[in-house]
């Protein structure tokens, strides 16, 4: 899958992963986060695709396990709280996570898989309900 970032995110994430002290994440995503980002399509904030996931961003996603769906915002942090209201509950997850890093920069119906700790989990990008860009209130 062609990973595409912002100019903006992709500047925001590479400077969050600098600050970042040892031990707030997961050993494993940093480096996944930053062979990713290298290896990213780069894009004005503009001209990214309304159905990527970027920072902020609200999408629903099923978990394929289980066949439920959710409404996720990728976070800075999990304790972020949402920017909109979509009418439904939104659970932030962080850039940091597992399931964070797989879905920056993923597009609807992209299949995401990551690591968690009950093993290998995948899930489809069913919806971006709400994107930065897309609305003009990037960052």
């Amino acid at each position: 899958m062609s990973l595409t970032l912002t100019i903006d995110d992709r500047v925001q994430i590479e400077m969050f992963l600098d600050s970042v002290p040892d031990g707030r994440t997961r050993p494993e995503v940093v480096p996944v986060l930053r062979n990713a980002i290298a290896n990213a399509r780069v894009v004005d904030p503009s001209l990214v695709p309304a159905d990527c996931v970027t920072m902020n961003s609200h999408v629903r996603l099923r978990y394929e396990e289980s066949g439920e769906s959710r409404i996720v915002r990728l976070a800075w942090s999990r304790q972020s709280r949402p920017v909109a209201d979509v009418g439904e509950s939104v659970e932030a997850v962080s850039i940091l996570s597992p399931v964070g890093a797989a879905l920056l920069g993923s597009r609807v119906g992209d299949v995401i898989t990551w690591d968690a700790p009950a093993g290998r989990m995948r899930g489809t990008v069913l919806e971006v309900l709400y994107q930065p860009e897309a609305k003009g209130d990037p960052g």
